[in-house]
């Protein structure tokens, strides 16, 4: 038996050490970790020599990360920063994909489609929550499973003014122009059919589908806000009016809306605003999708807050398929600001309470809340036994949470005028999840991966300035040295010296091409003159560096202008010099290549040391497995 139990531990460990592919130091590099990397980085040639060549890479590389860390760069301040920045934001995407950010999105694009005309019997809670107002929505419902006409049902048992003036009517809605929760149960309903009694914040509803249309695409304005004063009466409002008035009417003598947008405008923001159906006033929208056409300006808008003048900068239109990036990155961002990522995302807490190990720790619950009372009142502490500041409400794998962050949470939370068992279920809710968040790389593999590769790019970019980057850099001797000893390699090729001038649209290129001509000399002050328009630079270019073929060089003169596509570009040269035969470069010249070659010695060099420093030994065996694949 004991014979038996050592040949298995010996055939374990030995097949262990077999996937063991090369070790460096007291560190062992598996195969499937080495095959793993070299799928993830190659370009598709399986040829021996690439698969050699990578595992000398593999292995510099992962000397260079033992070395940062020996030297203690992954505790560098900047270092942890960025890493924990780079983590915020990719536990952000990942948390979305959790919560089916890309069926939200899908969900969303076909809602969007439609618009749908909503009416509602409303009945306000009158008595805080009084049977009575819940007996007359459920009469109104009944009422409407009998088949009455919704219009008498409404104007019988609502109990808003504006609601029977309208008959029910609210207006045409499409996606995200009510609450998530609303709008579920709204595009769930056929037209002419109603919903279950819903039961908002301010009263009862029967949500009631009277028509479906097409949707219209949605339009982004500028506008000129004239704003009405608090308390302002009809005289003011008559006032601000006919100031509204006047600059519309300026603005027919076509001076530039955002001119006059600047000087005038209550509203300094001068962003655009995206308007689609359901989201404002009914009026303001129909004058809004009345303009047809971009640079369109509407006549003065009146509306509750002020006065508005609208110019269409852009029709929204929705896209054909979800295949089309753009439109649907902007109709992702609206996801993302919405409520129905903060729902799906809620839905996930048990799941992460679960992962985490919430545990709740065992208090008196009424004891707590008396204390919570004290701390925001600032009473006494004397009569409580069971309860301080430093007793734990509940704990993760790694973190536990104590009485005292929650007594801040609720003073900070007070205003709200929450109960605390609520606020305390919100509470635990948004420390399971941040917390979650901050520790993602324990529960997600993808997170961990990534987290992982990020910390070593960072590394070797650190590493790499302190004993390459840094040193070739500031070492100007050693360059001029290693340039002297080597001059012989940095050699021009046929070149030509040029004033490189490239522009983004056609007018900016031909206007700066003559000018350049007629005074090739002030040429930076010419460009420079177009701002972001243009683009210029000079040098020496070797003839097979250059950005397309210049037929019929001469000195002194400029060629034509050459386009480009994605993106769309306007390029030219002022031909300054022809160098047709090859020479030497000067130091100046050659400076660029001569620190990358000595980059690189100074890495062969470092790479020598740390050889020494850490070991490496490759296992035959499993190396001429992977040859052999």
């Amino acid at each position: 038996m004991k014979l038996i139990i050592t040949t298995v531990c010996f055939l374990l460990i030995t097949n262990s050490f077999s996937q063991t592919l090369f070790t460096y130091g007291n560190k062992a590099v598996s195969k499937q970790t080495f095959l793993q990397s070299y799928k993830k980085n190659n370009t598709g040639n399986n040829s021996a020599s690439t698969l050699k060549n990578y595992l000398q890479l593999f292995i510099n590389y992962k000397l260079k990360i033992q070395a940062a860390i020996d030297e203690g760069l992954n505790t560098e301040p900047s270092v942890n920063a960025d890493a924990q920045q780079f983590k915020n934001e990719i536990a952000e995407n990942i948390i979305n994909k959790q919560a089916n950010i890309n069926a939200l999105v899908k969900q969303a694009y076909e809602r969007s489609k439609k618009e749908i005309l909503l009416a509602q019997v409303f009945v306000e809670y009158r008595n805080n929550y009084s049977a009575t107002d819940f007996k007359q929505i459920q009469t109104a419902y009944n009422q409407l499973k009998t088949g009455k006409n919704f219009d008498a049902v409404t104007q019988i048992y609502s109990t808003d003014g504006n609601i029977k003036k309208s008959n029910g009517i609210l207006g045409y809605i499409t996606a995200f122009s009510l609450p998530y929760e609303i709008e579920n149960i709204v595009y769930a309903l056929k037209p002419k059919t109603f919903s279950n009694i819903y039961i908002g914040k301010f009263g009862y509803h029967i949500f009631y589908i009277k028509n479906e249309r097409t949707a219209r695409p949605a339009r982004k304005i500028a506008q000129i806000f004239f704003s009405f004063p608090p308390n302002a009466n009809e005289n003011d409002k008559s006032k601000i009016i006919q100031k509204a008035n006047k600059i519309f009417e300026l603005l027919k003598t076509k001076v530039v809306f955002d001119s006059v947008a600047k000087q005038y405008s209550d509203d300094n923001t001068n962003a655009l605003l995206e308007v689609s159906t359901g989201k404002f006033d009914a009026n303001f929208e129909e004058a809004v999708f009345a303009l047809q056409n971009i640079g369109n300006i509407s006549a003065p808008i009146v509306s509750d807050d002020g006065v508005r003048i609208v110019q269409l900068k852009e029709i929204v239109v929705l896209p054909q398929t979800l295949n089309e990036a753009i439109a649907i990155n902007n109709l992702k961002q609206k996801v993302e600001n919405s409520n129905r990522l903060t729902i799906a995302k809620q839905k996930l807490l048990p799941k992460w309470m679960k992962q985490t190990n919430y545990k709740k720790a065992t208090y008196n619950e009424k004891e707590l809340f008396r204390y919570i009372d004290s701390f925001v009142l600032n009473k006494t502490f004397q009569s409580f036994k069971t309860i301080t500041d430093s007793t734990v409400i509940f704990s993760t794998q790694k973190q536990k949470w104590y009485v005292i962050d929650f007594c801040l949470y609720v003073k900070l939370n007070s205003e709200r005028k929450k109960d605390y068992s609520t606020l305390l279920k919100e509470f635990i809710e948004q420390k399971i999840s941040n917390y979650y968040k901050q520790h993602l790389e324990d529960y997600n593999a993808e997170m961990k991966e990534q987290v992982k590769e990020f910390t070593e790019a960072n590394l070797l970019f650190a590493v790499m300035d302190k004993h390459v980057w840094g040193n070739a850099s500031k070492d100007t001797i050693a360059l001029k040295e290693y340039y002297t000893q080597h001059a012989a390699q940095y050699i021009w090729q046929p070149s030509t010296a040029a004033i490189i001038v490239t522009a983004n649209n056609a007018t900016s290129a031909n206007d700066a091409l003559a000018k350049i001509k007629a005074n090739p000399s002030n040429w930076r002050n010419i460009t420079s003159s177009y701002g972001s328009l243009l683009n210029a630079d000079s040098g020496r270019f070797e003839n097979n560096q250059l950005p397309f073929t210049i037929e019929n060089k001469k000195e002194n003169s400029t060629t034509t202008i050459h386009v480009t596509n994605n993106p769309e570009l306007y390029t030219f040269f002022y031909i300054t010099h022809i160098y047709n035969n090859a020479e030497l470069r000067n130091f100046n010249d050659a400076k660029s290549l001569v620190a990358a070659d000595y980059q690189q010695v100074l890495e062969n060099k470092w790479l020598q040391q740390l050889k020494i420093k850490y070991p490496v030994k490759i296992n035959n065996t499993v190396w001429k497995s992977i040859e052999h694949n």
